[in-house]
């Protein structure tokens, strides 16, 4: 194994997400090569840390901020949470067009898994969310 390759296997070996294979492949790398075992130490002492640290949470008011600097920019003054002139029809369709994305999104990010997401998002509440912003555009 290369250096290189190695350098892109560590993350992964770090966070338990090498197949078995690729896993003793690289370990058998870090005990020859001084240089990637010193990288591979390093960078699992910071991923110990950096996981006793609490995650950040938005501030209380952020909600109240974005849709504020929202209504500047767009120049409206009122935001229509009725859907005036949309139906159930149109706020389905527009949440299923949210779902699509949100699993093309998935998909296409690959790297992520489930764990990684749910611990920064909870899906629930990304949903909400994606709700409450289109109904407040509708």
């Amino acid at each position: 194994m290369k250096c290189k390759d190695a350098h892109g296997m560590m993350n992964a070996w770090v966070d338990g997400e090498l197949s078995p294979d690729k896993r003793t492949v690289l370990e058998l790398h870090l005990v020859s090569c001084s240089s990637c075992s010193a990288q591979a130490e390093e960078l699992s002492r910071l991923t110990a840390l950096l996981r006793t640290c609490p995650p950040d949470l938005p501030s209380a008011g952020l909600k109240e901020k974005t849709l504020s600097l929202f209504l500047k920019e767009t120049g409206s003054k009122k935001v229509s949470c009725g859907g005036a002139g949309f139906g159930w029809g149109t706020h389905a369709a527009m949440m299923a067009s949210v779902l699509i994305g949100l699993g093309i999104g998935c998909q296409l990010g690959a790297g992520w898994n489930y764990v990684q997401l749910s611990d920064q998002y909870s899906i629930t509440e990304f949903l909400f969310s994606a709700g409450d912003l289109l109904s407040s555009w509708a």
